[in-house]
C-alpha cells in the first residue's frame, strides 16, 4: 500500500476545544476537540502546539504525544518547522492577533474557533488577507459537519416534513459567543435571514457579549424566534424546536439528541389532528469534529468545498453584530 503523506499541525491555545474536552474522557466513539480529531486520522500529524502557560503546555505534549511545544508564535516561527495547518484555539480576544501570526507561519489552511475574531471590521479584513494570499480558512462552526444536521437540510430543502412554518431557539453565554452558532445553524438549515425586532437582554457570559432575544425572518418568511431562556450560571442551553407541516423536529443537548413528534388523528377529539408522542434519536455532534478534519483533508488535497468557511462565519457575525446594535439603539 503507498503511503500518505501526513498533513501537519499546530495547535495554538492548549485549553479545553483544543483537547481538553477529550483528554478526561476521551473515546474512539466521542470527538469534541481539535486535537481528539487530528490524532485519530492517520493523515494527518500533530507536531507542534503553542500556549503561554508551560505547565499546560507540557500536559498537552503529553497528552497527545506531541514532540514540540512553544510559549510563543515568535519560538514557533523561530523554530523552523513548517505547518501545512494552524489551528487558533485561543479565547476570541486573541483570535485576530493569533491569525495574523497564524498567516507568518504560512499555512495552507487555517483552522479557527468560532466567532472569527471578537469585530467585524477585523474578521472582514483577515478573511480579505486569507483570500489573497490563497489560504484557506475553515471556521468550526460544528454543526455544518454534522451529518444529522446535514440530513435534516436534505429534509428541509426536500419538504419532507412539508414547509417549516416557525423555529424557537433556546441559548445562553452569549448574543456572539453561543448566539453565532445558533444564527449560523439557522442560516444552514433556512437560508438568508432579516432581524425584524430585538428584545431583552442580560448578562450572564461577558460584559462585552450580552445574551440577547430577537425575532428573525427567512426569505421563505418564516419566523425565527431567538430566546436567551436562562442565565448561564443555572445552566448551559442550546436546542431550537422547527415546527413543520407534519410534525415538530427539534435540537436537544446541542445536538447530542434529536426528537421528533409526527402529526396523527387524535384519538380523543374527532376531528382534530395532533401531535403524537416524541421519538427520541441519538445525533451525530461527537462525530462532527471527525468529519470537519475529513472536509479539511479533501479541501486541501481533493478540491473540494469547506462546508464551514469564513464566508459563512462573517455572514452569522454581520448578523449579530445587527442585533447588538439594534438593542443599543433602543
Amino acid at each position: 500500500m503507498q503511503s500518505i503523506e501526513k498533513l501537519s499541525v499546530i495547535v495554538v491555545g492548549c485549553g479545553q476545544i483544543a483537547g481538553g474536552y477529550d483528554s478526561s474522557n476521551y473515546s474512539h466513539s466521542s470527538t469534541f476537540t481539535h486535537a481528539g480529531a487530528f490524532s485519530t486520522d492517520h493523515r494527518f500529524e500533530m507536531v507542534a502546539c503553542v500556549d503561554r502557560n508551560p505547565e499546560k503546555l507540557s500536559k498537552f505534549m503529553e497528552h497527545w504525544d506531541i514532540p514540540f511545544g512553544f510559549c510563543s508564535f515568535e519560538e514557533a516561527k523561530a523554530s523552523g518547522l513548517n505547518f501545512d495547518i494552524v489551528c487558533i484555539c485561543t479565547p476570541t480576544e486573541a483570535h485576530y492577533s493569533d491569525l495574523w501570526n497564524a498567516i507568518e507561519l504560512e499555512p495552507d489552511l487555517i483552522f479557527c474557533e468560532k466567532p472569527l475574531t471578537s469585530g467585524i471590521e477585523s474578521s472582514q479584513k483577515i478573511v480579505g488577507v486569507l483570500e489573497d494570499l490563497g489560504i484557506l480558512l475553515a471556521v468550526n462552526y460544528i454543526r455544518r459537519w454534522d451529518s444529522y444536521t446535514r440530513e435534516l437540510k436534505r429534509a428541509i430543502d426536500g419538504s419532507i416534513y412539508g414547509r417549516v412554518t416557525s423555529v424557537c431557539c433556546s441559548y445562553n453565554k452569549g448574543i456572539l459567543n453561543n448566539g453565532s452558532h445558533m444564527v449560523d445553524l439557522m442560516r444552514f438549515l433556512l437560508g438568508d435571514l432579516e432581524l425584524m425586532s430585538v428584545g431583552a437582554a442580560s448578562i450572564d457570559y461577558d460584559d462585552r457579549d450580552p445574551t440577547i432575544s430577537a425575532m428573525l425572518r427567512s426569505g421563505d418568511d418564516v419566523q425565527v424566534a431567538l430566546i436567551g431562556a436562562v442565565p448561564a450560571k443555572n445552566f448551559s442551553i442550546f436546542e431550537a424546536s422547527l415546527t413543520f407541516e407534519k410534525g415538530i423536529v427539534c435540537m436537544l443537548d446541542g445536538g447530542l439528541n434529536w426528537s421528533y413528534r409526527e402529526v396523527i388523528d387524535s384519538l380523543n377529539f374527532s376531528q382534530y389532528r395532533v401531535l403524537g408522542r416524541h421519538s427520541v434519536r441519538e445525533g451525530t455532534l461527537n462525530y462532527s469534529m471527525r468529519n470537519a478534519v475529513d472536509n479539511i483533508w479533501s479541501a486541501l488535497k481533493e478540491g473540494g468545498n469547506l462546508k464551514s468557511s469564513g464566508e459563512n462565519a462573517l455572514q452569522a457575525q454581520q448578523l449579530c453584530c445587527d442585533i447588538y446594535n439594534r438593542l443599543n439603539k433602543q
